[in-house]
């Protein structure tokens, strides 16, 4: 009896195994989670420099190898002393002008009269206008490059008139480069 009750259970459990084979059944199997594999982040990439936009001199210009003056410098009346209040922005463009530039060696500072007077006094007041430009600027850093100083009195006007705006343009220091280091050579 114990075998038939024995065959009677393996045939009730293999019936049972039988039905459930049609079956899927799904089991859960713990997996212990780990993160994904991060990416190293890269390195974030340097914002371009921005090319520096050129300098705009509002006073002093470069030209044909000469630097013009949009407004004169100014000097007391009838004297070599330089009036650093009225011709601030013009002497600051102008020292800015020659540190941005520097392959100029050497620059006849040429200084001028109006009319009025006498010639004697003029060449001597214009020699002393030039001179003091060149002492101003070698005080201001520009010991590198060679000043000559030339006074022209009245001898080159820029109008004849006897108005006072004609006295006033007369009344100038120019600026006249004698000497650019040369360019440096293509390759």
């Amino acid at each position: 009896m114990k075998t038939l009750q024995r065959s009677l259970s393996i045939l009730t459990l293999s019936l049972a195994l039988g039905a459930c084979a049609g079956q899927q059944t799904q089991t859960t199997v713990p997996v212990e989670s780990t993160p994904p594999p991060v990416a190293p982040t890269p390195e974030p990439t340097p914002a371009p420099t921005p090319t520096p936009a050129p300098v705009v001199h509002a006073e002093a210009h470069l030209t044909n190898g000469h630097i013009t003056l949009e407004h004169q410098i100014m000097f007391d009346t009838d004297a070599a002393h330089i009036q650093e209040g009225p011709s601030s922005a013009v002497l600051t463009d102008l020292a800015a002008l020659m540190r941005e530039n520097t392959q100029i060696r050497r620059v006849r500072i040429e200084g001028h009269t109006d009319t009025r007077g006498v010639a004697a006094r003029n060449q001597t007041l214009s020699q002393q206008r030039a001179e003091a430009v060149a002492a101003y600027l070698r005080g201001h850093g520009f010991e590198n490059i060679q000043f000559e100083a030339v006074g022209y009195g009245a001898t080159q006007p820029l109008c004849r008139e006897t108005t006072d705006a004609c006295h006033e343009r007369n009344r100038r220091v120019e600026f006249t480069i004698t000497d650019p280091a040369p360019a440096p050579a293509a390759q």
